[in-house]
């Protein structure tokens, strides 16, 4: 499940938990370039993009929402307003798992 994480992004729960949890294992990088053909180098870049999309769309990944965050407009600033960085910053810290399912 995690190397199919890797290859494919999606924002499916279980596959982003195994990813989270076999990251930055050789292993995980080893199988990965074996599925894929890519070199070692190639498959740590890959791996590295997923953990990324991870941050991106944990959100999603935990169905906290369906495609991206939105407000109501307010005054001052919202948290759909936050620049990427911010949310990159934000969603480093808690792990896919720390969302309790339905």
């Amino acid at each position: 499940m995690a190397a199919h994480f890797v290859l494919r992004k999606n924002t499916e729960k279980l596959f982003a938990e195994a990813f989270k949890h076999f990251r930055s294992k050789e292993q995980l990088l080893r199988y990965v370039a074996q599925l894929s053909g890519l070199s070692e180098v190639e498959a740590r870049v890959t791996e590295k993009a997923a953990g990324v999309f991870v941050q991106e769309n944990y959100l999603r990944i935990n169905r906290v929402v369906c495609h991206k965050v939105y407000c109501y407009p307010g005054r001052g600033m919202q948290i759909d307003q936050l620049p990427r960085e911010c949310w990159l910053a934000i969603a480093k810290y808690p792990k896919v798992a720390d969302v309790v399912g339905e």
